[in-house]
């Protein structure tokens, strides 16, 4: 969008709109604003001016003052004199153009357009309204072609009489060609370029000419075609991108490039590599560019007939010529990578801000149906309705925290910290374990849930457990999502050895659900995407769950693909080399670890040092339950103090690692230092919400001798105090 503004169409916008109206417009526009309030000195400029000033929006004061500090020194006088008659009544409206100071000490030149907006009943003005815009690029072109003119004039006067008539004919087309440039940049830039190519190749009856850019790869040159304009038949590298090496290009460009740079331009054309010759020319001409002190390209001059020479003027007239359109082109580029990076940034924030939107309706329902049930069982009179709501507030709680970890792991893999465990275990057996908690969702919408598996060898398999079950069950209960009620989800699993201890395991979970189009599949494990915006609004998630499983797919050396017909279901498939171990032997289920074991530990005391009252609770009745008894420390110092002081010790102590005055990690640093064998046989196990593997790591260095991550998984808790208690 673009506003063409002068002081009659400035007050009628001023007259017809509201503030609010006028803001929208100018930041749809990008324009920017600036709101004056004459009376109290207040001046606002809306975000697209205070970020062209290199700030954030809030971060500028809202003093009269800032427009002046926003002003370069030398145009402080215009511009002050420009509003004084404004606020005195002298004029109603004025246009100027001025630098501006950014934050980074950078000027920007600004046009900008003020008017008064608004008076009080006796005609006094109240407010000024004026309108400002980037007009660097204007300015720019315009010392460029004045650089120009005065170039081809000392040209010109330098020239012998006879020549004049060429040469101002070429004078005349490089002038043409800069005014093309500079006039031409809100077109089609392309067309442009080629127009002004057309110019100059006219003017020296060429029948091509070329633009090559270099640019530098692992401190080799390269050169690559970026335009041409021709009247014959295009070259080869027209509309390619091939990198060249300028030593594949010109065989002796390593002695070339030690000559002086004046020499570079006769000395390119007879040198071009038979590899790259265009046998069809009877000559050329070979001009090298340099912008800011840097070799930037070259511009070619092609011709049909053979034996054309050019003299040092026709060279240095188009060398002037070609300059400008290698600086426009270079701008052109900056302009265009800005604005690249602005749209990704666009886009990457509309992306998050979709995916916050998301977030906050995912934790508020089952934080809705977390407060609503345990409210209603508050109030529940019926014993076995009481049940039921507390159960409908454990599944809405571990939804929540299934969805925290999926955050989480997406945090971890993000900053690169989240790492694979290499360990033996039982595929077969985890792939029943999945089936019997999926088993349950699907119950609900009476799925039917089928395994198949082949060729997989009765061994264990090498890897990590863990992260492989969160991938199918991930692909799982997304295939549970899309599924209606009474389709069917088929989890196949397919070993193709490789040696006698490697293979390719592929792993496919087939639905008959509502399947992906085909254009939307692309996208459809990048972060905080799903297929559609309605996905989220008619199925819920998060738009984490597949990106996970393709990194961590990635983490594992595989990858992962969907297979889908809209209306007919989808395939999701993923491949991973693994290695198998020792040969599988019978299990036998463990008693003491099943979820009925009870724990008879009377005789035993624990330390909880923890400083949230609600844990120390939790924790005390879950030890009530075994017999045991507690003491609690509020904090690292008073666990440390406990233990100096105590006559007997505890049989463990429970540390929490965030907590006031001193942590859990230095409070187990130096209970390990206190004298006395038994100080460092006492068992520690870190019970705290800090997840990630460093965290783990950290308290083991520490001294702890397990950790318990929060929320507690109260059959892994005492599990893991029984390894010390029993």
């Amino acid at each position: 969008m673009e506003i063409k503004l002068n002081g009659k169409n400035l007050k009628l916008l001023t007259s017809q709109m509201s503030i609010t109206e006028l803001e929208t417009l100018c930041e749809l526009a990008g324009v920017g604003l600036i709101n004056i309030n004459v009376s109290s000195g207040e001046i606002l400029l809306n975000n697209a001016l205070t970020k062209l000033a290199g700030y954030e929006p809030g971060e500028l004061p809202h003093s009269v003052n800032t427009k002046m500090m926003l002003t370069c020194e030398e145009d402080q006088p215009l511009m002050e004199t420009h509003l004084q008659r404004l606020i005195t009544g002298e004029a109603d409206y004025y246009h100027a153009e001025y630098r501006m100071i950014r934050k980074d000490s950078s000027l920007v030149w600004i046009s900008e357009h003020m008017a008064v907006a608004q008076r009080d009943k006796t005609g006094k003005i109240v407010r000024l309204i004026g309108l400002s815009s980037d007009m660097s690029r204007e300015k720019w072109l315009e010392e460029q072609n004045v650089l120009l003119e005065e170039d081809n004039r000392k040209i010109a006067l330098n020239s012998p009489h006879a020549q004049l008539e060429d040469q101002n004919r070429m004078l005349r087309a490089a002038n043409r060609s800069a005014r093309m440039i500079v006039g031409g940049f809100n077109q089609d830039y392309e067309k442009v370029l080629k127009n002004a190519l057309q110019i100059l190749g006219e003017s020296i009856l060429a029948d091509r000419v070329q633009i090559w850019r270099n640019c530098v790869r692992d401190d080799k040159l390269f050169t690559f075609h970026r335009v041409e304009w021709t009247r014959i038949a295009p070259s080869r590298f027209a509309g390619t991108d091939e990198r060249i090496d300028y030593a594949d290009l010109f065989p002796k460009w390593t002695e070339y490039r030690l000559k002086p740079t004046s020499e570079w331009d006769v000395l390119l054309e007879n040198a071009v590599s038979t590899n790259y010759k265009d046998e069809t020319l009877g000559s050329l001409m070979i001009l090298p560019l340099f912008l800011n002190g840097e070799f930037w390209g070259t511009i070619e001059f092609d011709f049909l007939n053979e034996g054309r020479t050019h003299t040092a003027d026709e060279r240095e007239i188009m060398s002037a010529g070609a300059l400008v359109i290698a600086s426009s082109i270079s701008r052109n580029e900056a302009f265009g990578k800005l604005n690249a990076d602005r749209e990704d940034a666009l886009e990457s924030s509309k992306a998050k801000g979709d995916f916050l939107s998301r977030m906050s309706h995912e934790i508020r329902t089952p934080m809705n149906a977390v407060i609503g049930m345990t409210e209603l069982a508050l109030r529940a009179r019926d014993e076995e309705q009481r049940k039921d709501h507390l159960l409908k507030v454990k599944d809405a709680s571990t939804q929540l925290l299934q969805l925290l970890n999926d955050i989480l792991d997406m945090s971890k893999i993000e900053a690169d910290k989240l790492e694979l465990e290499n360990a033996p275990f039982n595929f077969g057996k985890m792939v029943e374990r999945i089936g019997s908690i999926m088993n349950v969702r699907m119950g609900e919408k009476v799925q039917h849930y089928e395994t198949a598996m082949n060729g997989l060898p009765s061994r264990l398999l090498i890897g990590d457990e863990l992260r492989l079950s969160q991938v199918i069950m991930n692909l799982i209960g997304n295939a549970n999502k899309f599924t209606p009620d009474g389709g069917t989800i088929t989890l196949q699993v397919d070993n193709t050895p490789v040696d006698d201890n490697h293979s390719c395991l592929r792993v496919a979970v087939i639905d008959t659900g509502i399947g992906v189009a085909e254009d939307q599949m692309d996208s459809l494990f990048d972060s905080f995407e799903q297929a559609d915006g309605s996905i989220s609004r008619r199925f819920g998630g998060s738009g984490l769950g597949l990106s996970i499983c393709k990194r961590l797919i990635e983490m594992m050396d595989g990858k992962i693909w969907i297979e889908s017909t809209p209306g007919e279901g989808s395939s999701f498939i993923f491949e991973i080399p693994v290695a198998w171990g020792s040969p599988l032997v019978d299990e036998q289920e463990e008693t003491t670890k099943s979820k009925d074991r009870t724990y008879h530990w009377q005789n035993k005391l624990v330390l909880i040092a923890e400083d949230i009252k609600i844990n120390q609770e939790i924790i005390a009745h879950l030890l009530a339950e075994t017999g045991a008894s507690f003491d609690v420390a509020e904090n690292g110092k008073e666990a440390l103090a406990y233990i100096e002081s105590a006559k007997t010790l505890p049989d463990l102590v429970l540390m929490d690692i965030q907590m006031p005055e001193m942590d859990g990690l230095e409070a187990t640093t130096l209970i390990r230092q206190l004298p006395g064998a038994d100080k460092d046989s006492l068992p520690i196990v870190a019970m705290t919400a800090n997840a990630f593997n460093e965290d783990v790591r950290r308290s083991l260095v520490a001294g702890m001798n397990a950790h318990l991550s929060k929320p507690l998984e109260i059959n892994k808790f005492f599990s893991t105090l029984a390894d010390y208690l029993d």
